[in-house]
């Protein structure tokens, strides 16, 4: 009760200093009445100081205006107590708001998440795409230029002339591609190995014949004793032709006719005449011609590979072209689901085993 009493007599001070009342404007004994009536028993406040300064408080100095006393309790609107703040919140809604506040902080982890996972998506797409092009770079350009620049540095350098190197190389693609194909048509690998010997037997022939002068040679002879009016320069050339020419013109005359159909064996004749003696004639004007070694060695390649394709490629006649689509039927799969209906058909009532 005593506090409260000196509490009350203090904030009733503090409104007359805040009145700026002058000392001498209250008489002193109203002063003490008004602490012996608040403070019964007690000592009485200390006495307020100049206008402005507050009672307790050491007074400003000569010359300078009083400091305005801080806002007390008492001076505050709506009375001298505070306002009571909203009544605290029950379980459920703190449980609530805990639940809330998780869940915001649960969303914040996966945005974050989601916006590290798209970065590291990029970062792969762009290694993947990265990779992609130097993949590119070494199949396409590596890949081509190693095989091109060989056959034609080796054309160059073992046979004089690039062009070589080009021949070579495109037929023997030609050639590779052909195996390919004739192996993916089940041709048996028998035959395939015998077409290949055949190609360089024919292959080795034309080279020592051409590289080292013997088809010249053979000509110049033949022309001597055969064509003896005619100029001796011109004599292995004449020989060539007509001997050659002939006897592949016979040979593609046998062949248009055996391989044509048996109402158009005249046509596939005709044809195979026509065909062997430009094939001859062209065969004997290049064997009549006295080449170096590397020349008749690069020649000799050349017609070996032609040779390994033209023979792969007759490795397909008579092939079994019916076993081969049997391949690609699921006959096996067919025939026992006829065999299970027909089982069932059987089966059913009102039907005879």
């Amino acid at each position: 009760m005593r506090a409260r009493h000196v509490d009350r007599a203090v904030r009733g001070v503090r409104r007359a200093s805040r009145a700026r009342y002058h000392p001498d404007d209250v008489p002193n004994q109203e002063v003490q009445a008004l602490s012996e009536n608040a403070l019964p028993g007690g000592t009485a406040p200390e006495p307020a100081g100049p206008a402005g300064t507050p009672p307790g408080a050491t007074p400003p100095p000569a010359g300078r205006p009083p400091r305005p006393a801080a806002p007390s309790a008492a001076s505050r609107p709506g009375g001298g107590e505070p306002a009571p703040g909203p009544p605290p919140a029950g379980l459920l809604a703190q449980l609530a708001r805990t639940i809330q506040a998780a869940r915001r902080v649960l969303d914040a982890h996966v945005a974050l998440a989601r916006l590290e996972i798209a970065a590291i998506g990029r970062e792969i797409g762009m290694l993947a795409g990265k990779l992609a092009a130097a993949l590119a770079l070494l199949v396409l350009f590596v890949g081509l230029l190693v095989p091109v620049g060989s056959a034609l540095f080796l054309g160059e350098w073992l046979f004089g002339s690039m062009a070589w190197g080009i021949a070579h190389g495109a037929l023997g693609g030609i050639a590779l591609a052909v195996v390919l194909v004739v192996s993916a048509l089940r041709v048996s690998t028998g035959r395939i190995i015998v077409a290949t010997l055949l190609a360089f037997l024919v292959s080795l022939l034309v080279a020592l014949s051409f590289g080292l002068g013997w088809a010249h040679e053979g000509w110049r002879v033949l022309g001597d004793s055969v064509l003896a009016g005619v100029d001796p320069a011109n004599r292995p050339l004449l020989a060539a032709l007509l001997f050659t020419g002939g006897l592949v013109a016979i040979f593609g005359l046998l062949v248009g006719a055996r391989l044509a159909a048996p109402g158009e064996r005249v046509m596939g004749a005709v044809f195979g005449l026509l065909a062997g003696v430009v094939a001859g004639a062209l065969l004997g004007a290049l064997s009549a011609i006295s080449f170096t070694l590397e020349v008749g060695i690069a020649v000799g390649i050349v017609v070996g590979l032609v040779c390994w394709s033209a023979f792969l490629l007759a490795t397909l006649r008579g092939h079994d072209w019916e076993a081969f689509r049997n391949r690609f039927i699921p006959s096996a799969a067919i025939d026992s689901t006829q065999e299970t209906l027909e089982w069932i058909r059987t089966r059913m009532p009102g039907r005879k085993a």
